[in-house]
């Protein structure tokens, strides 16, 4: 029924559908139709390609949305299907289920080797309420589901965590995941929380030792921002058991550093971490409990879960102060920059101008200087040997305008910046847009986002389905919708490979997906092979 719902909430007039004994089709809208006499009820119009057929509402549960597994699907549409031709349809769903087994065998080995690693629970300490208690707002609903599901998850199970919780910026994703440190860290293990970036460890470092004051455990830091001898101290700690609570980027995963006796794994935004990696990653992850933390998890990780490789928790319940930014796409303008900063600076605000590269960094301030020139203006990137300090300036309110790269993206908290004004938004995916989206209205004040991209520039299909995209997810929550969107435009060729894209393109990915979690339940269900006997082959 929730799925039902989900889809037609989902569905527009024209949208292709797939219909899982007939084949993919367009969506032509909702009716109420009185067939043979009896009651009126409610029907689904489909087009197909030589006729049009009627399906009555209780059928909805055998259609999924077309998604396709490269360029989003509006820029390449499908093949519709023949409802005189079934034998097509029947053809590509078997050829899609031959390559499935191989594909569902292989991830069962996957969560069998995970399984056969098990560890011993942990037990709920007595200062868990105490520490709990420091979390200076009363928790929304669904953040009490996450917590209920990680403490579930690390003190009812023997096997190691793994859970995603997906959950919009400024939703409360941090305070689940220190809960789970504490309870670790109280347990005498170690407990590592990693980002992707020195602006994100530094603010998850200052938030660490407040809320861990006083309880005997002191986080550490390992990150560009502290000096070599101060790493080398840490490192050294880490290696030797003493260090249990640590927060840092991807020097953690330095092959120098051991982990004696690691309890817990938090990966925040773990879309921002690169392949190699990932494959680090792997390597902890088999006997540790592992949180992964996401505002727009990528397509690969989102389909995982949804296909149940991973658990899935989302936070959907904003903090009762919060409001949604308004989002505004327009052709760039000083017109436009000087309205988005006016607004904002009259209010007594600091504002973001974002751009894609550091070599515009001078563009926008000459644009700055010409619409705004009394504003204080202060520069970031990357590449910035004080970064950390002039990051600092501006949340001091020394300066009304960041002028900056994405290094804002993760980790940026302030809460008197409540306008952002995003430079070339078509040059940057789906998910930074939104992560960058959300770096303002944390203040309970309306904020805004302002994207421009080129005046007169032809866009591609993709770069456009993005801005509608964000544009279209702008709510409270949206996070889960824009990583879903995302997943339609980039498709499922991330998890599939090469070898299978043509296959699912065939009976569009949703379906394929729901196919193969089939799949995966019907080899346990028939014991045809183990979980046990699949990690042995």
């Amino acid at each position: 029924q929730e799925r039902t719902e989900a889809l037609l909430k989902s569905l527009q007039e024209g949208d292709h559908v797939v219909h899982s004994k007939h084949g993919i089709c367009k969506y032509g809208g909702m009716e109420w139709v009185n067939l043979g006499g009896g009651t009126p009820a409610r029907y689904l119009t489909l087009h197909f390609l030589d006729g049009t057929m009627k399906e009555p509402l209780q059928q909805a549960a055998l259609m999924t949305k077309y998604a396709g597994t490269g360029v989003g699907y509006q820029s390449a549409p499908p093949k519709l299907d023949s409802l005189s031709a079934p034998q097509v349809w029947k053809a590509r769903k078997k050829k899609a289920l031959t390559g499935m087994r191989k594909i569902a065998l292989d991830l069962v080995r996957l969560q069998a080797e995970r399984m056969q690693h098990t560890r011993v629970p942990f037990a709920e300490p007595p200062q868990q309420p105490e520490f709990e208690a420091r979390f200076p707002y009363v928790p929304t609903p669904d953040q009490e589901a996450a917590f209920e599901a990680v403490r579930a998850d690390m003190c009812g199970c023997e096997v190691p965590m793994d859970r995603l919780v997906c959950g919009d910026v400024g939703f409360g994703k941090t305070e689940v995941a220190l809960r789970a440190l504490y309870r670790c860290v109280a347990a005498g293990r170690q407990a590592v929380l990693l980002a992707p970036t020195t602006v994100l460890a530094a603010q998850h470092y200052r938030t660490l030792q407040a809320r861990f004051a006083g309880l005997g455990e002191e986080p550490a830091m390992l990150s560009r921002f502290v000096t070599p001898k101060e790493r080398a101290a840490v490192a050294q700690r880490i290696c030797a058991g003493e260090q249990l609570l640590v927060v840092g980027t991807h020097a953690l995963l330095s092959k120098k550093i051991t982990y004696p006796n690691l309890g817990l794994l938090v990966i925040d935004e773990e879309q921002r971490f690169g392949v190699a990696h990932k494959e680090q990653l792997k390597s902890l992850s088999l006997t540790t409990d592992v949180l992964t933390l996401s505002a727009t998890p990528i397509p690969r990780t989102l389909q995982m879960a949804i296909s149940g490789l991973r658990n899935l928790t989302t936070i959907e319940s904003p903090p009762p102060s919060r409001k949604g930014v308004e989002t505004i796409v327009v052709p760039e303008s000083d017109e436009a920059v000087r309205d988005a900063l006016a607004l904002e600076l009259d209010r007594g605000g600091q504002a973001y101008c974002v751009v894609p590269r550091i070599s515009d960094i001078q563009v926008v301030e000459a644009i700055i200087a010409r619409v705004a020139p009394d504003a204080r203006v202060v520069t970031a990137h990357g590449e910035c040997t004080d970064l950390d300090q002039r990051l600092l300036s501006f949340a001091a309110r020394q300066a009304d305008v960041l002028v900056c790269t994405t290094i804002i993206e993760s980790g940026l908290d302030i809460p008197t910046v409540n306008t952002i004004v995003i430079f070339s938004a078509h040059m940057f995916g789906l998910a930074s847009l939104h992560q960058l989206r959300g770096r303002v209205g944390r203040a309970g004040l309306q904020a805004y986002a302002v994207m421009t991209y080129p005046k007169g520039k032809q866009l591609s299909a993709e770069s456009q389905e993005r801005l509608d995209a964000i544009k279209l997810f702008s709510g409270l929550g949206a996070g889960f919708g824009v990583a879903q969107r995302d997943l339609e435009i980039r498709g499922a060729g991330s998890l599939l490979g090469a070898d299978q894209s043509g296959a699912a393109n065939g009976v569009g990915t949703e379906l394929y997906i729901q196919m193969l979690r089939e799949t995966m339940n019907e080899m346990r269900e028939t014991r045809s092979i183990s979980l046990r006997e699949a990690a042995d082959k």
